[in-house]
């Protein structure tokens, strides 16, 4: 097939809309312009030209791929505007990528220099909130607090004291109310110690779990008990409550020991599901009586 001579000057033209990111075949169909197919004679036939297309066609690709779009640059800064992050912005097909993105702001100082207040404008509305919930130190509240606590109560249970993360902030900030919360403590802590802490009403609260079949060690890890370390201390160095624990034990025997009677007799009338609910109540029963001879309380 014979191709028609055009003049030099329309390559170059090709080579430089190419270049700019046209498609050969938008070019080819416009009026004097040559055809796709005399394109491709002149790269078959000269190899300048060949070379010189291959560049023209990697430039126009990078040109498609990044070139700065004036309409999705608006709509992109106007939906960072409203407060969408910019990586579910850029997730949206109709919007540039990632690398397009990069490049519109290491290229195009206008757009840049919008995203660039954009973000500053999102950073001072997180620290205006941040502000808003930070809680600067209460000095009434302060004083509920080392009330509480010099009255006998735990830090971790005074309802007036606020969360971790602030009380610690507090005693960093203010170093007289830490010096009194120290203080307030080791003086709780020194009459707890001298009281022995087992007030009556502790002891009422004990007696009446380990009634209920709950151990020392169980009882030690509720949040209004003790700890088991302690219990076992005193159950050593207090008779009271050494007595009080024996006592419920006491009374739980005799409880297991009625409750295994009437299972005894549904045993004795040929239930089978008693001979197992006997053993297990005969066994709390060993355990208890093993545990009073071994503190030397007996009947």
């Amino acid at each position: 097939m014979a191709h028609r001579p055009h003049p030099p000057y329309l390559r170059d033209r090709v080579l430089a809309r190419v270049t700019a990111g046209e498609l050969i075949a938008d070019i080819c169909a416009e009026p004097g312009m040559p055809s796709a197919a005399g394109v491709s004679f002149w790269a078959r036939r000269d190899a300048h030209f060949r070379d010189a297309l291959q560049a023209a066609k990697s430039a126009g690709r990078f040109r498609r791929r990044f070139a700065f779009d004036e309409t999705k640059a608006d709509i992109l800064l106007a939906r960072l505007a409203a407060g969408e992050p910019v990586t579910v912005i850029l997730a949206d097909p109709a919007m540039p990528s990632r690398a397009a993105y990069r490049y519109w702001r290491a290229t195009d100082g206008a757009f840049a220099a919008e995203v660039v207040r954009l973000n500053q404008v999102k950073r001072d509305d997180e620290i205006a909130r941040c502000r808003r919930r930070f809680r600067p130190f209460d000095r009434a509240r302060a004083d509920a607090i080392l009330a509480r606590v010099i009255s006998g109560a735990r830090l971790c249970d005074v309802p007036e004291a606020p969360a971790r993360q602030v009380l610690t902030r507090w005693r960093r900030d203010e170093p007289a109310f830490d010096a009194e919360l120290k203080a307030v403590m080791a003086f709780a802590r020194t009459r707890r110690r001298q009281a022995g802490g087992a007030t009556p009403e502790l002891l009422d609260k004990v007696w009446g779990r380990v009634l209920e079949g709950q151990t020392l060690a169980t009882v030690g890890l509720q949040r209004d008990m003790p700890c088991r370390t302690t219990l076992y201390a005193w159950m050593k160095r207090n008779p009271a409550f050494r007595d009080t624990v024996a006592q419920a034990l006491h009374f739980r025997r005799d409880w297991l020991g009625d409750l295994s009677m009437e299972v005894g007799r549904r045993r004795c009338a040929g239930d089978r599901g008693a001979k197992r609910e006997w053993e297990s109540l005969a066994g709390q029963a060993s355990r208890i009586e093993a545990r009073l001879a071994r503190w030397g309380h007996y009947d």
